[in-house]
C-alpha cells in the first residue's frame, strides 16, 4: 500500500513524500473433520468445517462438493464476516451411495475460489457364510421325519456394519419362510439362522442346499449337500386257511424285498385285537414258543429275496362270518440310515 504525505514547515516550505506500507494478509485456518471416521455404503456422514482467522475477514462464500458422494445439507454458505479470533463452525451432511466401492472419496471445500480437500474413507462390510449344518445330513427316501433342519452360520468379518442383510435358502422346498430379514449385522458379530427343509417327498439322490446372503454393496453364497438314500421296497403277500369262528386259523406271510437296496434286521410285530389271538400251544417246544411269539425276526433281506413266516391264530367264537382285519407292523434298517 502506497500513501503520499505533504509536510509543510513554518517558512511555508512543503515537502511531498510517497511512502509504502506493508499490511500482512489475514491468515485463514481451515480444519475439516468427519463423523463417523469410517463410512460404509448407505451411511450418513457429518462433515464439520471449522474456520478461524487472525484478523477479521469477509464477506466470503463457502461451497462444499464431492464427485462421488451426495451432499444432503450444507452445500453452500455465505459469511458476511469472520471476526478475528472467533472460530466459526459449519456443518454438512453427506450420504454415501448404496453401491459405493471401498476407497477414499474427496470432499472439496471451496472458500472464495480457494480449494481445501478432505477425504472420506469408505469401507465395505464383508459377510461370510461359515457353514450350513444339516440335521440330519443323510436321510432315507420316504422317511417318516417330515423335515430336515438347516442351520446357516454367518458373520460380518468387516470393520463397518452391514445393512439390509437378507438370508435366503434355495435348492429344496422349505416349511415356512425361505428367507429371513436380518437387518443390520454389526462388525465382528456372528449370526445363526434355522430353516426347515421339506423332506417328505424327496426321492433318492444328492441335493445342494444353497444359502445366499445379500446386503447393501455385496452378497455371499455357500452350499451343503443333503444325501437321500434309496428305500427298500418290501412287498407283503399272505395266505389264510381254516378261518372260522372258534377255530385255529393258519396265516402265512411272505415278505419280498423288491429292492433296490438291502433291508437289515427285518422284524414283524403282531398287534393284538378282539377277533384274532395268537394260538397258545399245549406243549413248550421251541417251535411252539416261536409260533406263539408276537415278534418275529426275519433278519437281513437282499434285493429280490423273500422270506415267509407262519402265525397260528385263535379265531373268536363270538363273531359272525365276514371279513376282519389284523395289523402287523414291519420294521427294518438300511445302510446309512440315521
Amino acid at each position: 500500500m502506497t500513501a503520499t504525505f505533504k509536510i509543510c514547515y513554518f517558512n511555508d516550505v512543503c515537502l511531498v513524500k510517497n511512502t509504502t506500507f506493508y499490511l500482512p494478509a489475514p491468515t485463514l485456518a481451515v480444519n475439516i473433520a468427519q463423523n463417523p471416521p469410517l463410512a460404509y455404503p448407505g451411511s450418513i456422514v457429518q462433515l464439520t468445517i471449522s474456520l478461524s482467522a487472525d484478523q477479521a475477514v469477509g464477506p466470503m462464500d463457502v461451497k462444499v462438493s464431492s464427485p462421488g458422494l451426495e451432499i444432503l445439507e450444507g452445500r453452500s454458505f455465505h459469511l458476511p464476516i469472520l471476526p478475528s479470533g472467533s472460530p466459526l463452525t459449519l456443518t454438512s451432511i453427506i450420504k454415501v451411495p448404496d453401491g459405493a466401492k471401498p476407497g477414499e472419496y474427496p470432499v472439496v471445500v471451496s472458500i472464495d475460489g480457494r480449494n481445501y480437500t478432505a477425504y472420506i474413507h469408505v469401507e465395505s462390510p464383508t459377510i461370510i457364510i461359515q457353514n450350513i449344518v444339516l440335521k440330519p445330513p443323510v436321510i432315507i427316501a420316504g422317511s417318516p421325519a417330515p423335515y430336515v433342519e438347516a442351520i446357516v452360520f454367518l458373520a460380518n468379518t468387516g470393520v463397518v456394519p452391514a445393512r439390509d442383510v437378507v438370508l435366503s435358502l434355495s435348492g429344496l422346498p422349505t416349511l415356512g419362510n425361505s428367507s429371513v430379514d436380518i437387518g443390520v449385522l454389526p462388525p465382528g458379530q456372528p449370526a445363526q439362522v434355522p430353516f426347515l427343509i421339506n423332506a417328505s417327498a424327496l426321492s433318492a439322490g444328492t441335493y445342494n442346499v444353497v444359502a445366499r446372503a445379500t446386503w447393501l454393496g455385496g452378497e455371499a453364497r455357500a452350499a451343503s449337500p443333503l444325501t437321500v438314500l434309496p428305500k427298500a421296497d418290501l412287498e407283503v403277500s399272505y395266505r389264510v386257511s381254516n378261518a372260522q369262528p372258534g377255530s385255529t386259523a393258519v396265516l402265512v406271510l411272505t415278505i419280498t424285498n423288491k429292492g433296490p437296496v438291502a433291508a437289515k434286521m427285518v422284524t414283524l410285530q403282531w398287534t393284538p385285537n378282539q377277533v384274532f389271538q395268537l394260538h397258545t400251544p399245549s406243549s413248550s417246544t421251541p417251535t411252539a414258543t416261536l409260533l406263539e411269539s408276537g415278534l418275529r425276526v426275519l433278519g437281513d433281506m437282499a434285493p429280490g429275496q423273500n422270506l415267509s413266516t407262519t402265525y397260528l391264530l385263535d379265531v373268536s367264537d363270538k363273531i359272525s362270518p365276514g371279513v376282519y382285519f389284523a395289523t402287523i407292523v414291519i420294521e427294518w434298517n438300511e445302510t446309512g440310515s440315521p
